[in-house]
This record gives C-alpha cells, sequence and structure tokens, in this order.
C-alpha cells in the first residue's frame, strides 16, 4: 500500500513538473506573438533572456529579435543579434528566416560579401525564401559589377 502511494505521488508531481514550465510557456507565447510580428515585442524578448538566461531557446529569442529589428529597418542591432545566434541551434523552419533577414541586414549595410553568402544558402535548398535567395544574390553579384554571373 505504501509503495503504491508513493508511486502515485511521484507520478503526480512529475505530472505537475510537467504542465507547470514558466519558461517553456512564456517562449512559446513569445513566439505566437513573434509570428504575429507584434511590433513591442523586442523589448519583452529581450526580458525574456534575463528572466531565463540558460534557455534552451536563446538562439530562437535572439533570431526573433534580430528579425523584428531588421523589419524596424535597425539593420546595425539586427546584425548584432544575428551573431549571438548559431544558426545550427535553430529548428529547421526558422534557419531560412535567420539567413533571409541577416542577409538583408548584411545588404543594407553595405556588406554585399557577407550578404551572398547569406542568400546563397537560401537558393541553394528549396525553402520558403529559395526565390528571395535567388533575388538578392544576383542583385549582390550586380553591386558588385559582376554582371554576367548576375545574370544567369
Amino acid at each position: 500500500m505504501k509503495q503504491r502511494i508513493g508511486t502515485f505521488f511521484l507520478c503526480l508531481l512529475s505530472s505537475l513538473c510537467l504542465l507547470a514550465n514558466p519558461m517553456e510557456d512564456d517562449f512559446f507565447a513569445l513566439k505566437q506573438r513573434f509570428e504575429a510580428r507584434d511590433t513591442y515585442l523586442v523589448d519583452e524578448l529581450k526580458q525574456y533572456l534575463q528572466t531565463y538566461p540558460y534557455t534552451t531557446y536563446y538562439h530562437d529569442v535572439q533570431m526573433m529579435i534580430g528579425v523584428l529589428q531588421t523589419e524596424k529597418k535597425q539593420y546595425k542591432q539586427a546584425l548584432r543579434s544575428f551573431r549571438k545566434v548559431e544558426w545550427k541551434q535553430l529548428g529547421r523552419y526558422d534557419q531560412p528566416t535567420y539567413f533571409f533577414y541577416q542577409g538583408y541586414a548584411f545588404l543594407q549595410r553595405g556588406n554585399t560579401a557577407a550578404a551572398m553568402t547569406c542568400f546563397k544558402t537560401l537558393k541553394e535548398s528549396n525553402n520558403p525564401y529559395t526565390l528571395q535567395g535567388k533575388y538578392y544574390y544576383a542583385y549582390c553579384l550586380y553591386k558588385d559589377g559582376q554582371y554576367a554571373k548576375a545574370d544567369r
């Protein structure tokens, strides 16, 4: 009987731990607002990183900050945020977004070589940004005076 009660409480405790994970709950709430492009989200994402400095979502949050900063035309700050991201730590769905927005921020800051690297990654794989990657890669070649390559 005592063993049954002990097992019951152990199961109950582990279930409650699974249900009550504020770090994950907060992250997914922020992720949902990011997908809706909440314009006031950058400060809350930074606050999330201060509240949970060892979160497993660190790279995802930095990528979201960079994307939102790029959309606000804050390219220098966006590149600072993107530098903190290890792209292999992002989910497969978020990697193309990371490369596109980082490439675009590089392009806007005049670093066409770095932008081309990002856009080349996009144009050579099947992802939601493949066409944009091809376009901006050719645009970077054009800006660098490589007209023959840009025309292909």
